[in-house]
């Protein structure tokens, strides 16, 4: 029992932090891990000094480990943690990724890679074409396997808010080849459109630089893992953690109905074109029309509340209204009386 709930719980996680020398990130991080309940995952871009890393790495927990690539980066732009309970082998570490090979308590093994890519495009070529061997030395294709990080470079214009941008780049080919080639694709996935911004007021700048990537033979591993991109706190970056099995519904929720009577409010399609374009460009992937679709359950709520909610009361009160009209005209027919009940009733009644 004890190893089907650890299991349930396996999460990961991974979080462009942009340093972690700073002691105000430590208790921050700490609490932001033990509340998902993390179990491995990886920083990127932590601008630690090897010499630090150590006490860096107590001060946000004591029970992790530690797997870096300070043998390729004075800075070990890439930081692995994991607990314990799950078994880590390096296969292969450089510039821009850590592969390792990993295993749960149950005896499940799958194979993971945290990435960093760089903001060179030459330098992320070789990134692609790192991890193309990687895939062919160790079999990876044929293994579930996760792809997770920082790669910074979008498939399609619509993943910028850059509207200049309206084709792809060769930088973006270069991405998508490489992609269809290993046989990855985004895991299911929820949270902003975008992953990271430039914070600038004056110039701001949206972009979906970071991922989680899976292929088939994970999904049939683990068929309702799931990521979730959150707000980015200290960082410009989202951080996102992965649940390896979604949680079950609560007690008490409900499924979102939508009620074909809102397709005669007058408001309705000029509501679902603004929630529309408001929430993105075009949806060219499946992850992004989702994304549109979520985001017009609130304001279908809300129509439906203000114009429809408590329906026997708005229907009640009218009705003693008309009633009461009715009896005043009974009494007293006159032309003002019996023209105030005519306007309660459809034009086929009132004559």
């Amino acid at each position: 029992m004890i190893t089907q709930l650890t299991n349930f719980y396996v999460r990961t996680f991974f979080w462009n932090v942009r340093g972690l020398n700073e002691p105000s990130k430590h208790s921050l991080l700490s609490s932001w891990l033990y509340s998902r309940s993390i179990s491995f995952g990886a920083f990127l871009e932590t601008h630690v000094k090897e010499a630090s890393k150590h006490s860096i790495l107590s001060s946000i927990g004591s029970d992790w480990s530690l797997i870096d690539n300070y043998s390729h980066s004075d800075l070990g732009k890439i930081w692995i943690i994991y607990k314990p309970f799950i078994k880590i082998k390096v296969l292969f570490t450089d510039l821009q990724s850590i592969t390792c090979e990993a295993e749960l308590e149950d005896g499940r093994t799958f194979y993971f890679t945290a990435i960093y890519a760089s903001n060179d495009e030459e330098e992320r070529r070789r990134l692609w074409l790192s991890l193309r061997d990687t895939s062919v030395s160790f079999g990876l294709q044929n293994k579930a396997w996760l792809v997770m990080g920082d790669f910074n470079e979008i498939l399609h214009p619509s993943e910028t808010s850059n509207a200049n941008i309206q084709s792809t780049t060769r930088g973006m080919r270069y991405f998508g080849d490489f992609l269809l080639d290993l046989g990855l694709f985004d895991l299911s996935w929820s949270g902003p459109q975008f992953s990271w911004l430039n914070n600038r007021p004056s110039a701001p700048l949206g972009k979906k630089l970071d991922r989680c990537l899976v292929n088939g033979s994970w999904i049939m591993l683990f068929p309702s893992s799931h990521g979730l991109f959150e707000a980015p706190e200290f960082s410009d970056h989202c951080p996102c953690f992965v649940k390896f099995k979604s949680d079950p519904p609560k007690f008490g929720t409900r499924p979102f109905k939508f009620y074909n009577l809102l397709l005669q409010h007058q408001s309705f399609l000029a509501k679902v074109a603004d929630e529309w374009n408001s929430s993105g460009s075009r949806a060219i992937f499946l992850s992004d029309f989702g994304f549109k679709l979520k985001q017009l359950k609130r304001p279908m709520k809300s129509l439906l509340r203000d114009n429809y909610s408590d329906i026997e009361k708005r229907v009640a009160a009218p009705y003693e209204d008309l009633c009461f009209k009715q009896l005043l005209a009974l009494n007293d027919p006159s032309s003002t009386n019996i023209q105030s009940e005519y306007t309660f009733l459809p034009p086929s009644d009132a004559g």
